[in-house]
Parts: structure tokens; sequence; C-alpha cells
């Protein structure tokens, strides 16, 4: 699975905060393997990779479609947030998987906090070579800074997610672990 650092999703969180005169806007940011149209809302818009800073926060409908396989998913899209979706299609839906990662603001101008949810749910939670536990889990400190998440459970393939810790927000990763191939 493709797997990249996710301080895009800071930066382009930063990026599109500002005042309050400034359109409210969110951001999206899509991976596939193999590549796959995209399409918002029933709408056409590229191909993958996509990246699009210029939405309206609301509930979008995603889909990604390539030659005999599609996944879609309802998300909803963030003032000043980017969500980043990462998805692998394997030969059939059990053997397809990938994450959903965006941030919440949590108001602790003191804490980088983490909630993750999986399926196969009991999932296990590892931050920087340390077990965390079983998902779903809510970490309200995993301190600030680059942060390695691995996601596994047995007869399934690993999620890696390589990402920042922000002070004042909480990630929330939604993942698939897709079944291992035989």
């Amino acid at each position: 699975m493709q797997f990249k650092w996710v301080i895009l999703l800071i930066i382009s969180s930063l990026c599109l905060s500002g005042c309050s005169l400034v359109a409210k806007k969110s951001a999206i940011e899509i991976n596939s393997y193999p590549v796959a149209k995209v399409y918002l809302d029933g709408k056409e818009v590229g191909m993958t990779p996509y990246k699009n800073r210029s939405l309206l926060p609301k509930d979008v409908e995603v889909k990604l479609v390539t030659n005999d396989k599609e996944w879609s998913k309802k998300i909803k899209l963030q003032n000043n947030i980017s969500t980043v979706i990462d998805w692998e299609f394997g030969k059939n839906s059990e053997n397809s998987g990938g994450y959903i990662l965006y941030l919440e603001k949590t108001g602790d101008k003191n804490k980088a906090g983490i909630m993750i949810n999986t399926n196969p749910g009991k999932s296990t939670v590892v931050i920087d070579n340390e077990v965390k536990g079983l998902s779903p889990i809510r970490i309200s400190n995993i301190g600030e800074g680059d942060k390695h998440l691995a996601l596994s459970f047995p007869n399934h393939k690993t999620i890696d997610i390589f990402l920042k810790a922000v002070l004042e927000y909480q990630l929330v990763v939604d993942a698939v672990l897709p079944e291992e191939e035989v």
C-alpha cells in the first residue's frame, strides 16, 4: 500500500485557516492503487492522486472507480481542515483497504490526541513502536510532532501511516485493514 507523510494534512489545514472574513473552505487529498477515477457527489472530478483545496465544508459522497472495482464513502469535509484518503484495491472487497484521516480541534492547547477506528475491530494499535491497545481507541495526548502509526490484525495487511500530531487537535483515523491475499 502506498503510504506517505501526512504532513500535508497539517500544512493544508493551517493554510486554509484564516480570519473570519475569508470564505469557508475545506480540502481533500485522495490516493489510490491502482489509479482510479474520483467522483464527488456523483460528479467526475479527476483521477488519483487527486487534490482540491477549495471545497465547501459539507457532507460529500466520495467514490473511486477502477476498471472493474469501486469504493465509496460519505465523509464530512470540515472548515479549514484537509481530509486524506488512501485506498488500495485488492482482488476483491475483502482484499481492499485503506484509511481516511482528518483533524478535529479539541480546544486543549497543551495536548495532541488521536482517535482510531478500524475494521476489523480490536486491531492492534502501535504508535512509535509502542503498543497502545486495541481499536477503537482514543488517546488524549500522544505528544506533539512526527509519529508512526501501525495498525495490524491477524491474516490482514498492516497499515502504516506517518503523521504529525499537532497541539490543540485530535487526529481521527478510520481504517479498513485488507485481508491477506492467498
